[in-house]
């Protein structure tokens, strides 16, 4: 995983020094500053989407951005957000008040949070968690709107003295179905 911390208005705050979650009603501010975040990234990046954004507050608010693209993010384009997107938080306003920015990209085996992610992992396994409280491990082959298409592989029953022969099922998980998803790294 990459992360870049960024200072605004000279200040780095850190995640892990004591912040707490902004109360429930900060889900509102939160959504609209995420909007207008994402229309600047279209804008300005239009190659890199959020996977997630938190809001911290400890001695100041720390806005924590997760990004990522299609084709998997490089550090040069995180530098590129990041020194882009700083002044522009300034510049509009949206913190009246001290604040830091961190932009990271997800890590090797961060679990996949949108559906823009899956797509790009096309022919890597995956490990699935199901409503059902099944673990899928698969080959990931298509990713629609609504489902992924895993290829699962099975040893079939040995027989001694020949090759072991692999028996292989294309397995259909809607969305709605899926709890969590990560690339199997071996």
């Amino acid at each position: 995983m990459v992360v870049i911390l960024l200072s605004l208005h000279q200040n780095i705050v850190s995640l892990n020094e004591g912040g707490t979650k902004l109360p429930y009603f900060f889900d509102m501010l939160t959504d609209s500053i995420r909007q207008q975040i994402a229309a600047f990234l279209a804008e300005h990046h239009p190659d890199v989407f959020i996977v997630e954004m938190d809001m911290n507050q400890g001695n100041r608010t720390s806005l924590s951005l997760l990004i990522d693209n299609d084709n998997g993010i490089r550090l040069e384009q995180i530098t590129a957000v990041a020194k882009s997107l700083g002044p522009w938080l300034d510049e509009s306003e949206i913190f009246d008040y001290d604040h830091g920015l961190e932009i990271s990209s997800p890590g090797a085996t961060e679990p996949l949070r949108i559906w823009r992610q899956y797509p790009k992992n096309i022919g890597r396994e995956l490990l699935i968690k199901t409503t059902e409280g099944k673990e899928i491990l698969g080959l990931l082959e298509e990713v629609s709107e609504a489902n992924v298409n895993v290829r699962l592989r099975q040893n079939k029953k040995p027989v001694k003295g020949r090759p072991i022969k692999y028996e292989e099922e294309l397995l259909e998980i809607p969305f709605e179905n899926i709890i969590q998803a990560s690339v199997h790294i071996k």
